[in-house]
């Protein structure tokens, strides 16, 4: 029993890193898109950043994902790895943050309904 549990733990873990890379390569491309002519995709991309989101950090991803959005914003900004002025950064980050809210609203609105279907 405690080799499968284990394994059950190694598993999860493996799982939640696969999505934590899979969120912050949705991050670094969104965010790429911004100084582009794709900037439209963000509207797809960055709810999918709040899906994966919900199944990495639960609700905490309310407050985590755009302090995230933020924090690689300015890392960007900082080494100047794309031409945006900050005020821009921060708007623009602020407007994938709603995004990301509603990606992690339809996350949750998902696994209520599928948790309750296999309660019944």
């Amino acid at each position: 029993v405690a080799d499968t549990e284990r394994l059950m733990v190694d598993v999860r873990r493996k799982v939640q890193f696969s999505f934590v890379m899979l969120l912050m390569f949705g991050i670094f491309f969104g965010l790429r898109l911004t100084a582009s002519s794709e900037l439209f995709y963000n509207s797809l991309i960055m709810p999918v950043v709040g899906i994966f989101g919900y199944y990495v950090f639960k609700w905490k991803a309310i407050y985590k994902i755009p302090v995230l959005l933020l924090a690689v914003e300015l890392f960007i900004f900082a080494f100047k790895l794309w031409d945006l002025d900050f005020h821009s950064a921060i708007i623009w980050t602020l407007l994938y943050a709603i995004f990301v809210f509603v990606g992690i609203v339809i996350a949750f609105l998902l696994h209520y309904v599928f948790g309750k279907e296999k309660k019944l």
